[in-house]
C-alpha cells in the first residue's frame, strides 16, 4: 500500500527525505501506514503514540485502527479526523478539515462509515454515521452527510443531496 500512496503523492525516492523535512503531507500517510501496522501485528502504546506524535506535528488525527486502502491522498493535513472503525477502500482523497467518524447512532454493530474507492471528500465536509459511501463518489465542501450514498455520483449540502450523476 505504501507505493501506492509514493506514486499518488508523486514523489520520487530520491526526495523523500527532503519532503520529510519540509513536513509533507505524505509523512501523515507514512505515519498511519507505521501504526496502523504495528496495530495489526498486536503491538501496544506504539500505535497511539504514532498518532498523538502525528497529530502534534501535522494537525491530524488518523486512528490506528482505522482501514484505508492504497493511494490514501491528504492534499492538506490540518483538520483531518478519521475515527477508528472508518473502513475506506483504495484511492480515498481527504481535504482539510474533514470529520469522518461516529454520530453515536448504531446500525448492525458499526457507528462509523463504509467508504468506496476513488472517493473525493471536500474541505470542511463531515461524513458521519454507520453509513455505506458507494464507488466513485465526490462529497462537496462542507456538505454534511449522514445517510448512504449510491455510486457514481457528486453530493453536496447539509443534509448532503445527489446534485449530479457521474
Amino acid at each position: 500500500m505504501i507505493k501506492k500512496d509514493i506514486h499518488r503523492y508523486k514523489i520520487k525516492k530520491s526526495r523523500l527525505f527532503i519532503s520529510w523535512l519540509s513536513g509533507h503531507t505524505f509523512f501523515v500517510v507514512l505515519n498511519y501506514r507505521i501504526a496502523n501496522w504495528l496495530f495489526r501485528h498486536h503491538v501496544k502504546l506504539l500505535p497511539d503514540m504514532i498518532k498523538f506524535r502525528t497529530m502534534k506535528r501535522y494537525g491530524c488525527e488518523i486512528a490506528p485502527y482505522a482501514a484505508i486502502g492504497g493511494g490514501f491522498f491528504l492534499p492538506h493535513s490540518v483538520g483531518v479526523v478519521i475515527g477508528h472503525e472508518v473502513i475506506a477502500g483504495d484511492n480515498l482523497e481527504v481535504f482539510q478539515n474533514v470529520t469522518i467518524g461516529s454520530n453515536r447512532k448504531e446500525k448492525n454493530g458499526r457507528f462509523m462509515p463504509i467508504i468506496g474507492n476513488n472517493v473525493s471528500i471536500g474541505s470542511g465536509a463531515v461524513v458521519v454515521g454507520p453509513i455505506t459511501i458507494g464507488d466513485n463518489v465526490i462529497i462537496g465542501a462542507n456538505s454534511y452527510v449522514d445517510k448512504d450514498v449510491p455510486s457514481n455520483v457528486v453530493v453536496a449540502g447539509s443534509p448532503a443531496k445527489v446534485i449530479r450523476q457521474l
